[in-house]
């Protein structure tokens, strides 16, 4: 028992130290985490997949954040909610668009696929999808430009003829 007396302080600070470096243990687990997490909603941001990031970033227990790390989540939270609307106005574009060139709109098409071809919140396939239509449009509408030219020219061409022959016969004996 006189042992244990004489190493009571010892005993008594090392529980001290213990009980001191648990809770600062847990909250750099806690700040690794959060930061962790932080982390992934930015690169899932940066990938345009907007709706995980945003679900990823309401996830972070902010608490743990340093000021540097609670300045860029605010950030990537409010840009994540743009880039959800802008993703969602760029993908119902080209929807749209697809549907006019089904039926057969082709300037709205060629908008549309403009439109969604320009937009930087939709995937690079996506994009180049667009560029692509944009083409497949442009060369339908100058095929059939170059139709109805021809089809005017045919159908002038004849009242030319008829013209010169009603002259023709106007001036015979």
């Amino acid at each position: 028992m006189l042992k244990l007396h004489r190493n009571l302080p010892i005993v008594m600070a090392v529980w001290l130290l213990v009980a001191l470096a648990l809770p600062a243990g847990a909250q750099d687990a806690n700040s690794d985490q959060a930061k962790a997490m932080l982390n992934k909603g930015v690169a899932q941001y940066k990938a345009l997949n907007f709706k995980a990031a945003k679900a990823t970033l309401l996830q972070v227990d902010t608490d743990y954040l340093s000021q540097e790390d609670s300045s860029l989540f605010g950030e990537y939270l409010t840009k994540t909610d743009t880039g959800i609307r802008r993703q969602g106005a760029a993908l119902e574009s080209y929807r749209q668009a697809e549907q006019d060139l089904r039926n057969g709109a082709l300037a709205k098409a060629k908008d549309g696929f403009g439109f969604a071809a320009q937009s930087e919140y939709l995937y690079p396939q996506t994009r180049a999808d667009a560029r692509a239509k944009v083409a497949e449009v442009q060369a339908k509408m100058e095929l059939l430009a170059r139709q109805a030219k021809a089809q005017q020219a045919t159908t002038e061409a004849p009242g030319e003829t008829e013209a010169a022959v009603a002259t023709v016969d106007d001036e015979a004996p």
